[in-house]
């Protein structure tokens, strides 16, 4: 059975994350930004359908899908692509793959105890945010 991942999770830390920044070739401006930013997550989980907020004081992103479905994923406003993504549960885990222009992305979403965890993987770097 997957895990609940219903809740508001506060960034605690990220490690790593203006490389994989860099790798995505993110301008310098956005990634400074980026950087400074401790963005939450705002998870409404209920069966298959899962709505993922990310919230901070620059922008703000919406992730709306049922697991298992491909979708077409717009990230204008993000790093200004449009990707095909399919998430789906390897057991415990919430596991993300993006195809498009950019090859070998994705995220990984876990719980451990009280934190949410989330490694974002581009095939040049990984980067790992743990909130709770």
């Amino acid at each position: 059975m997957p895990v609940d991942l219903n809740g508001y999770w506060k960034m605690i830390s990220n490690d790593n994350f203006e490389e994989y920044l860099k790798a995505l070739d993110v301008n310098v401006a956005i990634r400074k930004i980026a950087t400074l930013l401790k963005p939450d997550k705002d998870i409404a989980h209920d069966g298959d359908h899962i709505i993922i907020k990310t919230l901070s004081t620059f922008k703000n992103y919406n992730m709306d899908f049922y697991v298992g479905k491909e979708f077409e994923e717009d990230l204008s406003g993000v790093d200004d692509r449009k990707c095909m993504t399919t998430i789906t549960w390897e057991g415990d885990k919430l596991v993300c793959v993006q195809k498009g222009e950019i090859e070998g992305r994705g995220w990984t979403h876990w719980v451990e105890g009280d934190e949410l965890h989330l490694v974002r993987k581009h095939r040049m770097v990984c980067n790992e945010n743990i909130s709770i």
